[in-house]
């Protein structure tokens, strides 16, 4: 290796110095411990990192301070990852603003914690000598092959056992089914919601505190759920309470599992404003029952994980490639199938499991075509690239199939941002 490749671990404690150790133990990496901010300081004059990792043992302003420190030592030059055992939103808020680039939960999961490495550093296995090469060599690759054959065995079970009926589904929360019901009833009358929320507290609650937000807010504040749902709108209402029902099935202990259920839904919560923003610029009549649309594309994703959780107590199912790589393969199918086993309407049916297809209004409904452009449009605003891209957005077949010709897509990005951070809020 030309460049030698330093890491500086500040402050951490024995348990996660002990997982560190076993992993640099294997790369062509030079680990560097300070028991001290100080030390740290100091080391940082006269040696060049490539990463560093700051255990935050105290919630105050001074660790804050020394991070800020630790970061301004660096030029900027190398990414900060703070080890935190309590990630409360306005310490990880203070940490980012102070330079951290990640974050990573006390005591520390050994996997998020390679896959954390893996993005950050090139990782570089230590050479072996002449006499293990082979050896190890043949092991790695027996290893390697016993892991794939172990993983396309468990896709090729998982399908079929979804063509025979004999997987184990989540059930939808009770308040879905009769969101749904009103959603398709286009004159669903204001009293008839008004009384789902005020059977629910929570929901009671996540209703005003949207009402009463940037996105909707009056000249005066709202404090019953009939003036928020005339302030916000009937069906609007009804898509709100969709995501705050199903959010529990967005929840997980296992944190890895949980960190990709938060990507989904954030992604699904995009998706779904996208939906019905395009369904309202090209004017079609139930444009905000596409809210729901939107929402729901990716739930073969949550049955997945759930399925994966329970095999996990036989097998490590932990890890974070596998795991995306079977969410993208077998999501549509396993969602469709959900779809059918919560007798949800034919057209959620179709929207999830043909919305990666190449559009064709010979094959594909009208909420597919729309679902599938907004999915796109919600990845790229996902990564903040929505503005760069917007001329390709003007070249998809969707845009023409949907005689879709949006005037201004950075007020539509304005729009699902600014609402996307109001949902996540009530969550």
């Amino acid at each position: 290796m030309s460049k030698s490749i330093n890491i500086l671990i500040i402050n951490v404690s024995k348990e996660s110095r002990k997982l560190f150790d076993s992993f640099y133990s294997r790369i062509q990496v030079n680990a560097i411990y300070t028991e001290n901010f100080e030390d740290a300081i100091e080391t940082l004059k006269t040696t060049e990192t490539s990463l560093i990792f700051f255990q935050l043992n105290k919630e105050d302003s001074q660790e804050t301070e020394r991070l800020k420190n630790i970061a301004k030592a660096t030029k900027g030059k190398s990414p900060i990852v703070v080890l935190i055992e309590n990630p409360k939103k306005e310490l990880v808020s203070s940490c980012v603003k102070a330079g951290a680039k990640g974050f990573l939960k006390v005591p520390v999961d050994k996997q998020l914690f390679v896959t954390t490495i893996k993005k950050l550093i090139p990782i570089v296995p230590k050479k072996k000598t002449e006499e293990t090469k082979t050896t190890s060599n043949s092991e790695d690759e027996t290893k390697e092959k016993s892991d794939k054959d172990e993983k396309d065995e468990l896709i090729t079970d998982l399908v079929e056992k979804l063509k025979n009926d004999k997987l184990d589904f989540s059930t939808m929360p009770q308040l879905g089914y009769k969101i749904i019901e009103l959603l398709k009833d286009d004159s669903t009358p204001l009293v008839k919601v008004n009384e789902y929320i005020e059977k629910d507290p929570g929901i009671y609650a996540r209703v005003l505190k949207a009402a009463n937000s940037a996105v909707f807010a009056g000249a005066k504040p709202v404090f019953v759920p009939k003036d928020a749902i005339l302030r916000i709108g009937v069906k609007r209402t009804i898509n709100y309470i969709l995501v705050i029902s199903s959010a529990r099935l967005f929840a997980h202990p296992n944190p890895v599992y949980s960190d990709l259920l938060k990507d989904v839904l954030k992604h699904s919560i995009c998706t779904a404003i996208c939906a019905r923003e395009i369904a309202i610029e090209i004017k079609h009549p139930n444009a905000d029952n596409f809210f729901a649309f939107g929402l729901l594309h990716d739930i073969g994703k949550v049955l997945l994980l759930r399925i994966l959780n329970q095999l996990s107590k036989q097998r490590n199912l932990d890890d974070l490639t596998f795991l995306e790589m079977m969410l993208r393969q077998l999501h549509t199918q396993f969602g469709a199938t959900l779809m059918k086993k919560w007798n949800f309407p034919n057209e959620f049916f179709e929207v999830i499991l043909r919305h990666h297809e190449e559009p064709d209004i010979a094959k594909h409904n009208k909420p597919t075509v729309i679902t599938a452009l907004a999915n796109l449009m919600a990845h790229e605003i996902d990564e903040g690239t929505f503005k760069e891209n917007a001329k390709k957005f003007m070249k998809l077949p969707h845009m023409r199939l949907l005689g879709y010709r949006p005037k201004k897509l950075n007020e539509l990005e304005a729009t699902v941002l600014k609402e996307q951070k109001i949902m996540m809020g009530l969550l």
